[in-house]
């Protein structure tokens, strides 16, 4: 008598990879399910470097990919894991994350009077606002106001009194930290 068995099928190389919910410093890795597979495990990588990145494994076909540089190339790829053993890593897939909002530069400060003064800031390219607050040097509490321009007037202020100002720009991928 002779008994039956059937070797187990190889496991497939994951593919389908796309990269989706790009920001400035993550993105979300996703691929097309395999057969067969219990797990898939993701690594990645600047794309000028050789040093990659391997993540814990998942049971899902996306993982996130968190604490990247901003306005980086990065390259990566995903591997199946199956009874039968894992597939080789899937084919380089890349994506481009998105540019950090700049910090405004060339502060200025003119037409000081008795009340007021005239401040201003280069321009950041992608901003589409900004928020500039003021205060009493020595004191807690800011003035913030938001508008879209490079320059204000500021009035009402305090005869006499050392101010100090900062800027912040808000463009379409975050905010930019406040000028020192």
């Amino acid at each position: 008598a002779s008994t039956n068995f059937t070797t187990l099928t190889p496991c497939s190389v994951p593919s389908g990879n796309l990269a989706a919910n790009i920001t400035v410093n993550s993105a979300t890795a996703r691929w097309n399910p395999v057969t067969g597979a219990t797990s898939y495990t993701v690594r990645f990588k600047l794309t000028s470097s050789g040093t990659w990145t391997t993540l814990a494994s998942t049971t899902t076909t996306q993982q996130n990919l968190t604490g990247l540089a901003g306005n980086s190339q990065y390259d990566w790829q995903v591997l199946a894991s199956c009874p039968s053993g894992s597939s080789a890593y899937s084919a380089t897939s890349q994506f481009l994350t998105l540019t950090p909002c700049g910090v405004p530069g060339t502060l200025s400060t003119t037409s000081i009077t008795t009340t007021g003064a005239t401040i201003s800031w280069g321009a950041v390219a992608t901003a589409t606002q900004y928020s500039i607050r003021w205060r009493i040097v020595g004191t807690t509490t800011w003035t913030t106001v938001s508008q879209a321009g490079t320059s204000r007037i500021l009035t009402g202020l305090s005869s006499a009194s050392s101010y100090e100002w900062q800027v912040a720009a808000t463009c379409p991928t975050g905010t930019s930290a406040f000028t020192n």
